[in-house]
């Protein structure tokens, strides 16, 4: 949020307060949110996608499924 406030535009910062209570139009946040809903699913499965590509970790390796996992993961594994 600190580098969108900083650098984004104002069309970002209008999109990013919009999507804090109707996330994509789907009519709640994401801490309203399922965790076993489709759009919460998809959130989940973009942000590990992310993380392995930013870390280095190939899918054949197990997820954590949090950012310090990732990193212990990627130190244990010799990619960073």
């Amino acid at each position: 949020m600190m580098a969108v406030q900083k650098n984004g535009s104002p069309e970002v910062l209008e999109e990013v307060q919009r999507e804090m209570v109707n996330y994509k139009g789907c009519g709640m946040s994401v801490m309203e949110m399922s965790h076993r809903s489709k759009e919460f699913m998809a959130i989940a499965a973009e942000a590990e996608k992310n993380l392995r590509d930013i870390f280095g970790v190939p899918s054949t390796e197990a997820s954590a499924g949090i950012p310090s996992g990732y990193v212990n993961m990627a130190i244990e594994n010799g990619h960073l």
